[in-house]
């Protein structure tokens, strides 16, 4: 009987895009679009600014593209920084028990695909590939939220084994080597989430590790390194180390080839921790009824499932005070706030280095008040929006309350192409945007993936 790492290999081996139902294929676009959208604002961010002062000083071979950054660089470099960059804003899609699965499978997909010339149908095939392994091993971790429970965080845990897939599908690994590359990338599975509790930037850094990774495992095993085909269900494998008994290892496995798990993640459509969501999409529909002026609030409650509490409410004298954009991101507290002060969604310019000291949203953002929700959290894990009740009480003693306790982040395509727009407006020209977009929107017709990279490079 195959290990889970061969029954994966022979899977990805034998993935064919002539075999891939037509909405898989629309939704790895889409996929691809909002990767993109999630990584075009970014390049300023200073944990971007210090990867692409590393890169370069590595004086890499020129392979691959950085996005807006002008020059080539080595693939494993490109997917690193890429990485990095699509993750900075919080924008791109999650999955609650994956994390994010685009800014891992995207970064060493265009990378090697670039440095490969393979054309948009092995692209489609490396993004379907890397999202079918990164979400099913994480839905293997269970009970849902016990990565992030014992300060894991899944993105780099679960990812690389996500990059690891989609980089052996461009670079044609039999099998046999798929498998081995799976086996050696157990050994590159990391990330700790502690930086969400003092606003530091290595949770950038996870998803870019993990795509470099992804193309290191894939060329160590094309080239003979060996790696334990048990990595996963092994006495000393990823379940054991990294789970424990709770774990359900046949759920990687489980329909494999018969349903796509790239329609699970949700789309991320505010720019900050998942957590947040459900409480801003809530605060969002009660400004659509009511007419508020935040002056005249006497405090905001919101009760929440208990892994995002712990993510975004929680050290409080951090999170009510955020001293940088990860800080705020990862506060219920600031992102309630400033959805009201600005009386629409937030998007990353309400997260920036310059607004997180504004004093009228961090007044506001003091009335906050965040509790865990008993019967909010026997939900929890069922689906990939997280339930949140808010209620909005008025100093004359008026109260507004909304439920959210059902999925919006799968919105349709003309909303994603309309973010990708808005983030990519201050990046590209109206033409570049509008080629790019064509590009995607008809991947399985582009002769060379280049041709994409070529317009998201950029002069410097």
């Amino acid at each position: 009987m195959p290990t889970i790492a061969e029954a994966l290999g022979s899977f990805i081996h034998g993935l064919s895009f002539d075999r891939l139902p037509e909405a898989v294929v629309k939704e790895a676009k889409y996929r691809l679009l909002d990767f993109i959208a999630s990584a075009l604002p970014a390049r300023n961010e200073p944990p971007v600014k210090v990867m692409l002062d590393w890169v370069a000083a590595q004086k890499s071979n020129p392979e691959s593209s950085i996005i807006l950054y002008g020059r080539k660089v080595a693939a494993r470099y490109a997917a690193l920084v890429n990485g990095v960059m699509g993750h900075s804003l919080e924008l791109d899609d999650t999955l609650p028990s994956v994390a994010h699965a685009g800014v891992v499978v995207m970064p060493p997909s265009l990378a090697l695909a670039e440095r490969e010339g393979v054309d948009g149908r092995a692209l489609i095939e490396a993004i379907v590939a890397g999202y079918e392994v990164a979400c099913r091993v994480g839905s293997a971790a269970t009970p849902i939220g016990i990565l992030h429970e014992k300060g894991f965080h899944p993105t780099g845990v679960n990812g690389v084994f996500g990059a690891t897939a989609s980089a052996c599908k461009i670079l044609g690994l039999d099998a046999e080597e798929t498998a081995t590359a799976i086996g050696i990338a157990g050994s590159m599975s990391s990330g700790l989430l502690e930086c969400t509790r003092d606003g530091t930037w290595t949770k950038r850094f996870h998803p870019g590790w993990a795509s470099h990774n992804g193309i290191l495992a894939a060329e160590l095993a094309k080239m003979g390194y060996t790696a334990p085909r048990t990595i996963f269900e092994g006495r000393l494998g990823y379940f054991n180390a990294f789970v424990g008994k709770t774990s359900s290892p046949s759920k990687i496995l489980e329909g494999l080839g018969e349903s796509f798990q790239i329609f699970r993640p949700g789309y991320k459509i505010y720019a900050c921790c998942k957590g947040c969501h459900a409480p801003i999409n809530a605060v969002l529909r009660i400004l659509e009824r009511q007419r508020i002026d935040p002056r005249d609030i006497e405090r905001i409650e919101v009760r929440m499932q208990r892994i995002p509490y712990l993510l975004v409410a929680e050290p409080k004298e951090r999170k009510y005070s955020p001293r940088t954009t990860v800080d705020a991101q990862f506060s219920i507290y600031y992102s309630i706030a400033v959805t009201i002060i600005d009386g629409k969604p937030p998007l990353h310019d309400a997260f920036s280095a310059n607004r997180i000291g504004d004093e009228e949203v961090l007044k506001l953002a003091k009335r906050v008040r965040a509790v865990i929700d008993p019967e909010l959290e026997k939900r929890y894990g069922e689906k990939t929006t997280m339930d949140a009740i808010v209620t909005i009480v008025m100093k004359d003693g008026r109260r507004f309350t909304e439920v959210n306790s059902e999925d919006f982040d799968h919105p349709p395509p003309a909303q994603l192409e309309d973010k990708f727009r808005r983030c990519a407006a201050a990046a590209l020209s109206e033409s570049e945007i509008g080629e790019v977009l064509e590009k995607v929107k008809h991947l399985e017709r582009v002769g060379d993936v280049g041709q994409i990279m070529d317009i998201l490079r950029k002069n410097e």
